[in-house]
C-alpha cells in the first residue's frame, strides 16, 4: 500500500465518524484554515437524506479533503 493510501486509511479511521451526530452545538462543519486562497469542498463525504432514504457517503471523500488540506 502507497504512502498516500495508507493516510487516507489513517485518517479516516482517526477522525471520520459517519454513523456518529455531530456533537451537541456543533454544525459538524469542518473549518481547515491554510496559508493560500483555496476553498475544498467534500460534500458527499457525509450520509444525507435524498428521495426518502439515506445516501450512504463516499468512501475516502472526507479524508482525501484532509489529506489534500495537510499538503
Amino acid at each position: 500500500m502507497d504512502a498516500v493510501l495508507q493516510a487516507l486509511v489513517a485518517l479516516e479511521q482517526e477522525q471520520v465518524h459517519y454513523d456518529m451526530p455531530a456533537p451537541p452545538g456543533s454544525s459538524g462543519l469542518a473549518v481547515l484554515p491554510g496559508r493560500r486562497a483555496v476553498l475544498i469542498s467534500a460534500p458527499h463525504a457525509v450520509r444525507h437524506w435524498r428521495r426518502d432514504s439515506w445516501k450512504r457517503e463516499d468512501e475516502y471523500t472526507a479524508a482525501i479533503a484532509c489529506w489534500l488540506h495537510r499538503q
